[in-house]
């Protein structure tokens, strides 16, 4: 999947940012957060936001009907608009919260808050695979009364409740977004720090949550690759040159090789390794790749390199050759490495995906990455756990 890149957002919240401060006589200044609890169905979901607007007026003169507002109307005045993708499962701790926005208004009585959803998509939590979230209703409205006083931040926390928001259509259909708005946090006369806070990990599976532990420093990352059998060769080699990991940005919003800062991609693997990847095909094997110390913080992309492929079939022993068509594989999946704690990061190379005859042309690998393992470790082997042994 491709992204649009938020470059004119980013410039259009630094220039919010920047003429924050200059407030009128008669005017406060919103700033407007938004954050989730944890589910357990994904382990990280994407929102893109297109919009934040608030209406002035009495708490009894708000409209609570079920039309969608319009909030170009009289009354209604915009703290954000533009485009911003969100990995909402990134601000799930208590103190956790993702900045959308801020604009100085006049100061006065408010009495509704919209927001507008475009788009969303998730990351299962079982597998590792993207699953697309059809946004069914893009518009939630809160009818909340809040002040907004002069000289003064009303610092307002949109809890998007995912739980209810997400709706699976049957045991195998897909799934489904409504947004629901499940407690609103207004702090009229707000002080501290301004900006995202991100959650951290709870748990053994890298998910985000609450706590502050370990986001300082510096953590240990193994990698480990894996595969199921396949029936068409009795092995597959592979030589791997390059495992590669991006660090989330501040705000915890990058998460696609195509948009975000180049710098902000760590190589963990750069020794070349070449390995029969069907020796690891029962559960609990796998294939020690590399290890190195890394920052501790928000980890959200991970990319292997391959530059050679070669099989022996199965029918014949006949060595066959594999024409990599495509060198990199690239996963969206979260993780936080901690500090002084080893991450171990286990990759499901599927090569019934990967692996496909072109008719008579031969063998071709565009390499598929199946599911992702993360999970804290005390220990540090470092090596080869063949055919399922210990």
């Amino acid at each position: 999947m491709s992204f649009r890149k938020t470059t004119p957002v980013l410039a259009t919240l630094l220039l919010l940012v920047t003429f924050a401060g200059c407030v009128g006589d008669d005017e406060g200044r919103v700033t407007v957060y938004v954050r989730d609890a944890a589910t357990t169905e994904f382990s990280s979901v994407f929102i893109t936001f297109s919009k934040v607007a608030i209406h002035q007026g009495d708490e009894g003169e708000a409209d609570q009907s079920g039309d969608e507002p319009d909030t170009e109307g009289s009354g209604w005045e915009t703290v954000f608009e533009g485009s911003k993708e969100i990995d909402l499962l990134a601000f799930a701790g208590a103190d956790a919260r993702a900045f959308l926005g801020d604009a100085n208004l006049s100061a006065g009585t408010y009495n509704q808050i919209v927001v507008t959803v475009d788009e969303a998509r998730g990351i299962r939590a079982s597998d590792g695979s993207e699953v697309s979230i059809t946004v069914t209703t893009g518009w939630v409205r809160v009818v909340r009364a809040f002040q907004v006083s002069a000289d003064q931040t009303t610092r307002i926390i949109l809890d998007l409740d995912l739980d209810r928001s997400l709706i699976q259509q049957g045991p195998t259909g897909g799934w489904r977004l409504n947004p629901v708005i499940g407690q609103v946090l207004v702090e009229e006369d707000a002080s501290g720090p301004e900006g995202s806070r991100t959650g951290t990990t709870s748990g053994t599976d890298g998910t985000p949550g609450g706590g502050t532990a370990g986001t300082t420093g510096t953590g240990t990352m193994t990698t480990y690759i894996k595969d199921a059998a396949t029936d068409e060769f009795s092995e597959i080699w592979i030589r791997f040159s390059e495992v590669t990991v991006h660090k989330a940005g501040e705000d915890g919003n990058e998460t696609d090789n195509e948009t975000s800062d180049d710098s902000q991609w760590v190589v963990v693997v750069d020794t070349p390794r070449t390995l029969d990847l069907l020796r690891f095909s029962d559960e609990g094997s796998k294939a020690f790749l590399g290890a190195d110390e890394l920052a501790a913080g928000r980890y959200t992309q991970i990319r292997i390199n391959i530059t050679e492929a070669w099989g022996v079939r199965a029918s014949d022993g006949e060595n066959v050759t594999i024409t990599v068509a495509q060198t990199e594989a690239k996963v969206v999946r979260t993780f936080t490495v901690e500090a002084n704690t080893t991450t171990q990061v286990v990759i499901d190379l599927d090569l019934d995906r990967s692996v496909r005859q072109q008719g008579t042309q031969g063998w071709r690998m565009t390499p598929v990455i199946g599911s992702v393992q993360v999970e804290r470790t005390e220990d540090d082997p470092r090596g080869d756990r063949p055919e399922g042994q210990a």
